[in-house]
C-alpha cells in the first residue's frame, strides 16, 4: 500500500528523510481518532478552567465578575484540589471527539481513493 513519493512529496529534515505513505481508510481513520484523543486530553486542563470561568461569570449575574484568567483558573484548581482535578471530565470530552475525529478521517481517505480513480 505504502509508497514513496517521488519529487515535492520527498524531503529531508533534521538529518531524517521524510516519505510520503499512503494509509488505508481504517488506518487512517484510527490514526486521526488517536491523534483527536491525545491532543483532546492534552488541552483538557484548558478546558475546566474555561468551563470554571464562564460559571463564574454567570453566577455574578451581571455583578463583578472576579478578574481571572485560564491560567490563574488552573493554578487555583491544582492548588485547592489537587493537579488531577484538571483532568476532570476527560474521559466523557474524548469519547465525544476522538470518534467524529474518526469518522471524518475515514469518510475523507475514502472519498479521496473514489476521486483519485
Amino acid at each position: 500500500h505504502g509508497h514513496v513519493a517521488r519529487g515535492g512529496g520527498n524531503g529531508r529534515y533534521g538529518g531524517v528523510i521524510v516519505t510520503k505513505e499512503t494509509l488505508s481508510p481504517a488506518t487512517s481513520g484510527g490514526v486521526g481518532m488517536i491523534a483527536a484523543a491525545v491532543a483532546t486530553a492534552a488541552t483538557n486542563p484548558l478546558d475546566t478552567a474555561k468551563t470554571r470561568l464562564q460559571v463564574m461569570a454567570a453566577s455574578s449575574c451581571g455583578g463583578n465578575a472576579p478578574a481571572e484568567n485560564v491560567f490563574s483558573v488552573m493554578a487555583k484548581i491544582a492548588r485547592k484540589e489537587g493537579p488531577r482535578a484538571l483532568m476532570n471530565g476527560a474521559t466523557a470530552r474524548v469519547a465525544a471527539v476522538a470518534p467524529g475525529s474518526a469518522i471524518s478521517f475515514f469518510v475523507y481517505e475514502t472519498a479521496k481513493g473514489w476521486l483519485q480513480t
